[in-house]
Order: structure tokens, then sequence, then C-alpha cells
């Protein structure tokens, strides 16, 4: 089964750009007339000083803070609005491409058995480089990471 999926950065300077911040993944499969889509994420829950968003208002501000629940609304929308075999990641990267950006949608083949969720939890770990917090059911965590909040949003059509 052929896959979709795209790393999520945030830039937080574009006049001069710093090394982007790396929240997360979103990954897509079609299976027939079926799409599933799967964003895994993390969110400060805090201040924190690397965002530089102290100066930020209004928008620009929650951009950055409620990112996720922004770009899951944008996702599911699209898996609504895209016909046949099309990917929504696709269209989403054309969508977020400022500060809050999707990095060039990649293609990969995965086992028609395979869990989306458990390909979305290993591309987010090798991209982020943070492990991801137990599902319900799972293991609870040796060692919480303090400073960020984990985000899981799975959908299908």
């Amino acid at each position: 089964m052929k896959i979709r999926w795209a790393q999520v950065e945030y830039q937080p300077n574009l006049q001069h750009p710093v090394a982007p911040i790396r929240l997360g993944v979103i990954v897509e499969a079609i299976h027939g007339r079926r799409r599933e889509v799967v964003l895994i994420g993390r969110a400060p829950k805090g201040p924190m000083p690397e965002f530089q968003v102290e100066d930020a208002w209004g928008p620009f501000r929650e951009l950055v803070t409620n990112w996720f629940e922004t770009v899951w609304k944008s996702a599911v929308g699209l898996m609504h609005e895209v016909e046949g075999n099309a990917f929504a990641v696709d269209r989403l990267a054309t969508m977020w491409a400022s500060n809050l950006y999707l990095k060039e949608p990649q293609t990969s083949s995965v086992a028609v058995t395979a869990n989306l969720l458990t390909v979305a939890r290993y591309r987010y770990q090798s991209f982020v480089g943070q492990r991801v917090p137990p599902f319900k059911g799972e293991r609870p965590r040796i060692k919480p990471v303090r400073s960020w909040m984990n985000y899981t949003m799975q959908a299908t059509g």
C-alpha cells in the first residue's frame, strides 16, 4: 500500500532564519474509497524562547501555539474535497508554506496490513527524535518529556 507523508516544521524568523523547530508528521493512506490520515505532533506547554513569539500578537501567536488543531482542521476539510486517488497531504503542503509549513510530501510503500498509527509514530520519532507517549492500552512511559505536550489525531473518511 502506498502512503504519503510530510514533516511539519516551524521557522520562527523568516527575516533571519534559524534552525527550524520540528513539530510533527502527517501520514495519509487511501484504501479504495476510504482515506485515513494520522497527525502526530507536539506543542509547547508554556513559554519557549526558541519559538520567538514574545512580541507576536493575535493570529500570529495563535498559529504557533494552536498549530496542531489548525493543521488538523485543514486536513479533515481536505479529506472530503480531494477526489479519487489524490492525496490531501499534497494540497495541505501547498496551503501551509510560511513560518509553519509542511516539508515536501514523500511516498512510501507499507504492507497492506500495516497500522497507519504505527507508521506515523515511527516517522514522528525518527523526525522529532522523541518517543511518542503510549496510546490507550499501552504501557506507560518510563521518563516523561516535561516541556512538550504530545497530540495525536486520526480520521477516516
